[in-house]
């Protein structure tokens, strides 16, 4: 799960004012899900806005963040890897 802090935005549409998340850093996104897809893992992304209750559940630092079972990473591609293969070789 990669925790990361979005941007919103507004739009205007026939239904009137939406408003839709922007990915600040979508280089950092993509990169953290091709890593998920080559080790067989699920992605998902979590905006500390919505859910802050995260950062704190896990004691978060510094964004963005992995989070892997209940082990919380930096954007090391390695360690990431290694974190993932970990949990698949152990469960």
């Amino acid at each position: 799960m990669l925790v990361k802090e979005l941007g919103y935005e507004r739009v205007c549409c026939t239904c009137g004012m939406a408003v839709l998340p922007v990915d600040p850093t979508p280089e950092i996104t993509q990169r953290i899900r091709d890593i998920a897809v080559e080790e067989g893992a699920r992605f998902s992304l979590v905006d500390v806005k919505v859910h802050p209750e995260i950062a704190a559940e896990f004691n978060i630092k510094a964004l963005p963040s992995v989070i892997i079972e209940k082990k919380v990473y930096s954007l090391d591609g390695d360690k990431i890897r290694e974190g993932i293969r970990k949990i698949k070789k152990y469960g």
